[in-house]
């Protein structure tokens, strides 16, 4: 006999991370369609109205998640773009400084204690430091670099901070509306376990009734053993984590266990960047099929590190 234990524990709390976020809500979506069919007596308009409720909600902070990421993954996009632009500035004049002060002068020093590398290898905690040692003593030289030159590194100043500023308010707000999505998913996941006790009270001894409110098809996770690879790739750097046809359109799990965002795709060589496919936020995971990672028919399952200065760590399960 099974446990009565077990009639207490709700199975779908766990269905998120087993399937993802978008299969429970095709899921549970398609209960309540599958379930309004059936209310031809009008017994479940109130299961019903309380899951239109919850999958309202549920759905709407994961629409607003979604699109929240999306303008966080163009605006780091946008920092990056402007760290590159800073220190490609930074070497071109730095033959206009040279030129003005030779290299072991204090003068020069002002502006390369360390040497230009310090710009050209520095990392994003510390390039807006930079950014203003570049304005400040480029304005205490003025008469010797021109104002150009200040107004290039005061220009490129602007920009990063104006972009930073929208890029970590953004961060803040899609974590905020992360947690928000979890909850009302948890919420969800109590109501469907309501429904199925409601519903399974009606048809006792009935199981095969269950196939006309739940399509289970959705949550699924198969039978096979999924294998598992795992690695690091540098910032800015491409890596194709497996060879193998993605033909038969299998479920993988992509999982990042770094500190910077993923995007992983199908490619057609293991060199391609990903310019397209699903961007994974770090300590995330994601169960989807390979056709939404792009065209089934190429054999490389690549990931692209979008950040510009930290190394991404990766987990695929497929």
């Amino acid at each position: 006999m099974k446990q009565l234990s077990s009639f207490f524990v709700n199975p779908f709390i766990r269905l998120v991370n087993e399937v993802g976020v978008e299969k429970f809500r095709k899921f549970f979506e398609k209960h309540i369609q599958l379930t309004t069919a059936k209310n031809g007596g009008g017994e479940y308009t109130q299961i019903i109205a309380d899951s239109n409720a919850k999958y309202s909600q549920f759905y709407d902070s994961y629409l607003l998640e979604d699109t929240s990421s999306s303008i966080q993954q163009g605006l780091t996009i946008t920092v990056d773009n402007i760290i590159v632009e800073f220190q490609s500035s930074v070497k071109q004049q730095e033959g206009l400084i040279r030129s003005k002060f030779n290299v072991g002068t204090p003068e020069y020093e002002e502006f390369f204690p360390y040497g230009i590398t310090e710009y050209t290898e520095s990392k994003k905690e510390d390039v807006q430091t930079l950014m203003e040692r570049m304005v400040n003593r480029g304005t205490a030289h003025v008469a010797e670099l021109g104002q150009p030159f200040v107004d290039l590194f005061t220009g490129i100043l602007n920009s990063y901070t104006t972009a930073r500023t929208a890029q970590l308010l953004k961060i803040g707000e899609t974590k905020d509306l992360d947690t928000q999505t979890d909850q009302f998913q948890i919420e969800g996941a109590d109501q469907l376990f309501h429904n199925v006790l409601f519903i399974a009270d009606n048809f006792r001894n009935q199981p095969e009734i269950v196939t006309d409110f739940f399509d289970e098809s959705f949550i699924s996770t198969g039978g096979e053993e999924k294998e598992t690879y795992t690695g690091t790739v540098p910032a800015n750097v491409t890596h194709s984590v497996i060879e193998m046809p993605f033909a038969d359109d299998p479920e993988i799990v992509l999982s990042n266990t770094g500190t910077t965002d993923l995007m992983f795709c199908l490619a057609p060589t293991a060199e391609t960047a990903c310019t397209s496919g699903i961007t994974i936020a770090p300590d995330e995971s994601e169960t989807v099929n390979a056709s939404d990672l792009g065209d089934i028919s190429y054999t490389f399952l690549n990931v692209t590190n979008l950040s510009s200065d930290t190394e991404g760590e990766y987990s695929v399960s497929v």
